[in-house]
């Protein structure tokens, strides 16, 4: 589903309790090729951010939603262009982000084993830890 050319409407607030919708800087373009137009503006760096974090979600959901296989694969390029953005407006650098993935992959494993959780049982010590 692309839902890049599609904007706020109805006034909903869509990030950082702005009303407005981050779009990639091209959208108003090919949306004024179209016969269309947005009003838009810059927006700080914090704004950035937390529009960023909201966009994420949106993306993660669009990838749930997606009923095709190649609609999976548009929406997951679409998370991954989110993630880079806010790997860059967080001040991260791409190969600490990787290190973090790396010591992640090391200590707790990855998804490749397909392990699904259908109970947890909290040993006493969890459960102190976790009544503190």
């Amino acid at each position: 589903m692309d839902d890049s050319v599609m904007g706020s409407p109805d006034g909903a607030k869509d990030c950082a309790g702005s009303t407005g919708k981050l779009v990639r800087d091209g959208v108003p373009e090919i949306t004024a090729s179209r016969g269309g137009r947005y009003v838009t503006r810059i927006m700080d760096h914090t704004e950035y951010v937390a529009c960023l974090r909201s966009k994420l979600a949106e993306e993660a959901d669009e990838v749930i939603e997606a009923t095709t296989r190649a609609g999976r694969l548009e929406e997951i390029g679409d998370v991954l262009d989110v993630v880079d953005a806010l790997i860059e407006a967080e001040g991260f650098h791409p190969e600490q982000v990787d290190e973090q993935r790396r010591q992640k992959r090391r200590s707790h494993g990855t998804f490749a084993g397909r392990v699904l959780s259908t109970e947890f049982v909290a040993s006493s010590d969890a459960t102190e830890e976790r009544d503190r």
